[in-house]
């Protein structure tokens, strides 16, 4: 049976544990952020993350009273940070052995601790503890409403990771040097056993899905002996929650296993792993050890206080004028389909880790493609259109109300790749690992946004964790962006609410250091549901001359309009809807000013004109219009009208009351903001938007003074209009040559 010891003894052997009341001894260090420490031979080259190098000759005073060297004296305490506590990998000697990730460089154990302190978000909020919920499928963590130390498994890439972002890992591609992934693991797993443990309290590691009730994976349980062995995929990593029910020091001792297909069994070393949780008292550590924390200003935000309240339900608004004859009930189908396979893809990837990757730069060219880990020994660099990824229907859950409530749309049901990599099934994330050193400027980053997309129904991209789930991406709310900077490497959940074929058009923008402007595209197919992933198999049998030309096919079907761009056929056509309302308003104002019977004028209607002096929103200071700040919910959109299952209904836009009001919200949503160097929307007199007074005439502004000039001033204006209107239908017929004129380019 392990023990939490607290003798001296047992500090020295390096299995160390502090009870409430420790009186530290050594001077007060100041806050650095550490030696980078290089990878071993065996491993790529790494950046070492953020950390304080601890002094060798530092003590701390037991609570019997013995001055003892600290467990940690002469190691990095690494927070702030990506890390993986347990990673599996061979040595620069070639043998196996049990090693961790500071930043993204493979180092020895013992050159590291791990630190878990009091610290906080921006607002305050504590994040490095949180309330036990009340559910049986968390029972472990303690009864609800009791306080944990918590290392969670989402964290803000932009808030430097905090607390500390902690994974496990064995043999990552990413790491390893040439893709030496062992194939001779049986099941192509190591295992890494408890040996020794002690601490002032518990410990766990544990993956808190949002799938339906009970989807915890629990990996490890210090107070349960059945859970003191882990299991890990060779060529995987991801990231779990770790808890600790009391601050202090844990030490927990490994030795890492692997089943040879031989017959054999080979072992590491074991090497002891240190968590400091809590006050640097707490840690035994000189007070004004660990430096660069917030204060936290509001403390323990329990996770089960109540979600986000629901979307609320669409308003109906009147389905448009079918601009083509209507269709037969499986033409979505062949729609959806031949978009998603128009590249004809070779590779149907059912399973493993998958990069979406911004890599290159230096002396290669910036590209943008998927990154296939399946094989772990053997990753492949794979360009949009050569590949599809599978969601099956073992990837089908129902999730939770509470979960449900937090979602758009309140998907009952979902086809979701995990955030946690599992078996069997694809693993997609994002990274920019790849990209070359310095090739994005310190400080700086790539905005990641779904630029198109096609499919049945809806598909949403999150991270979850005890607090509850981030939306990263939502296909019908292009305003989800997520942004990453140089060397990050981020998987999400990928849910979607119906069967059936789905693209999805990931772009990345931003800029390289010498000022170069990055903007690629890739498009990622999902195939939903096994009957879908069937049928592909037997289109790619027939080498997908049986799907027929997608731009054929998907004529007439409106797909989900990008933020960054408003001219969509829809928008388009409110624009024509717009002028038909501008020509009744019009028309009664001629009215008004024409000559009456007793040679009398009819006073001017200013409504509209004043109407139009409001100023557009501003987008918030450093923010691009159109988008939302980083992990953030966007401002409430107005909800899209229900549409036929086949179709992705646009966003509504414009508001639909009578009147000049109608005009006035038709004619702001035709129109795009253009943006300024300094990012304010340049004003221009045909938005209506801050027109000088010098410019109007009788303060009354263009509409008064088409009023004064009667018939041949409406007239002009209508012809305008209609340039206008022609101008935008010929530049985006223009836009649309060019983007399939450079797609069959890069085709040949």
């Amino acid at each position: 049976m392990l023990t939490h010891p607290t003798d001296a003894s047992a500090l020295r052997r390096g299995s160390a544990a502090v009870a409430a009341a420790l009186v530290v001894a050594g001077s007060v260090l100041s806050g650095a952020t550490g030696i980078a420490t290089a990878a071993s031979g065996a491993h790529r080259p790494g950046d070492a993350g953020f950390g304080i190098d601890l002094p060798a000759g530092t003590t701390m005073t037991t609570t019997e009273g013995t001055e003892v060297t600290h467990p940690c004296a002469g190691r990095k305490l690494l927070y702030h940070s990506h890390v993986d506590a347990l990673y599996g990998t061979r040595d620069a000697q070639g043998a196996l052995s049990v090693m961790a990730v500071d930043g993204q460089a493979v180092v020895p154990m013992d050159d590291v601790c791990f630190r878990l302190a009091p610290d906080a978000d921006p607002d305050g909020n504590e994040v490095s503890r949180i309330t036990v919920p009340d559910s049986e499928a968390l029972s472990f963590l303690g009864e609800p409403g009791d306080i944990v130390w918590t290392a969670p498994q989402s964290v803000s890439f932009f808030d430097q990771w905090r607390p500390i972002w902690a994974g496990l890992g064995a043999f990552d591609p990413n790491h390893e040097l040439d893709g030496q992934i062992p194939t001779n693991f049986v099941d192509d797993l190591m295992f890494f056993d408890l040996k020794d443990f002690s601490g002032p309290g518990d410990m766990n590691v544990f993956f808190a899905g949002a799938g339906g009730a009970g989807d915890v994976e629990h990996a490890f349980s210090s107070a349960d002996e059945t859970k003191h062995s882990i299991d890990y995929e060779v060529g995987a990593h991801g990231h779990f929650t770790w808890t600790f029910t009391k601050p202090g020091i844990y030490a927990t001792t490994w030795q890492g296993r692997a089943e040879l297909i031989d017959g054999t069994q080979e072992l590491t070393d074991p090497v002891t792993m240190y968590w400091l949780v809590g006050t640097d008292a707490q840690a035994g550590l000189p007070e004004g050890t660990t430096t660069e924390l917030r204060p936290i200003t509001n403390p323990l935000a329990p996770v089960d206080t109540p979600m986000p309240a629901p979307e609320p339900s669409p308003k109906p608004s009147p389905d448009p004028a079918p601009s083509t004859p209507p269709r037969l009930p499986n033409a979505a189908e062949k729609c959806h389909a031949a978009k998603a396979l128009a590249g004809k893809p070779d590779t149907i990837i059912t399973h493993g880790h998958l990069d979406i990757a911004l890599a290159g730069g230096g002396e290669k060219p910036i590209t943008f493609e998927l990154l296939d880990g399946s094989d772990p020994s053997n990753t492949i660099s794979r360009p949009s259109g050569t590949f599809a990824l599978t969601v099956p229907d073992a990837a089908k859950v129902e999730p939770s109300d509470k979960i449900r409530a937090t979602l758009p749309g309140n998907p009952q049901t979902l086809w979701s790749l995990p955030q946690s990599q599992k078996s069997g099934m694809p693993w997609p994330g994002f990274s920019t690992d790849h990209l070359a050193p310095d090739t994005l400027a310190p400080g700086s980053a790539v905005t990641v946004s779904i630029s198109d997309f096609t499919g049945p129904g809806r598909m949403l991209a999150w991270h979850e964790s005890l607090g509850g789930l981030k939306i990263a991406f939502d296909s019908h709310d292009r305003s989800h962006v997520m942004k990453y900077p140089a060397r990050s490497h981020d998987h999400m959940a990928f849910g979607f609410d119906r069967p059936g074929y789905y693209t999805v058009q990931f772009n990345v923008s931003g800029k390289t250091a010498a000022g170069e402007s990055i903007d690629h595209s890739i498009d990622v197919p999902f195939l939903v549901g096994d009957k879908t992933i069937a049928a592909t198999q037997a289109h790619k049998a027939a080498g997908y001359a049986d799907l027929g030309d997608a731009d054929e096919l998907c004529a007439g079907f409106p797909s989900a309009p990008s933020v960054a761009s408003p001219w969509t056929p829809q928008s388009i056509g409110q624009i024509g809807t717009a002028v038909k309302q501008l020509g009744k308003a019009l028309d009664g104002t001629l009215k008004a000013a024409t000559p009456s019977q007793n040679g009398t004028k009819s006073k001017t209607n200013n409504s509209v004109s004043n109407s139009a002096k409001k100023p557009a929103a501003k987008p918030a200071p450093g923010q691009p219009a159109g988008t939302a700040p980083q992990n953030q919910a966007a401002a409430p959109a107005p909800a899209p009208a229900p549409a036929p299952a086949h179709v992705v209904q646009p966003a509504q836009v414009g508001g639909t009351g009578g009147g000049t009001d109608a005009v006035e919200g038709a004619a702001d949503a035709a129109q795009p903001v253009e943006v300024g160097e300094e990012g304010a929307p340049i004003r221009s007199s045909i938005s209506g938007m801050d027109v000088p007074d010098s410019d109007r005439m009788d303060g009354a502004g263009g509409l008064a003074s088409l009023t004064a000039g009667g018939f041949w001033s409406g007239l002009a204006l209508g012809v305008g209009v209609m340039a206008l209107i022609g101008g935008i239908v010929l530049f985006d017929a223009a836009r649309r040559l060019i983007k399939d004129l450079e797609k069959a380019k890069g085709k040949r």
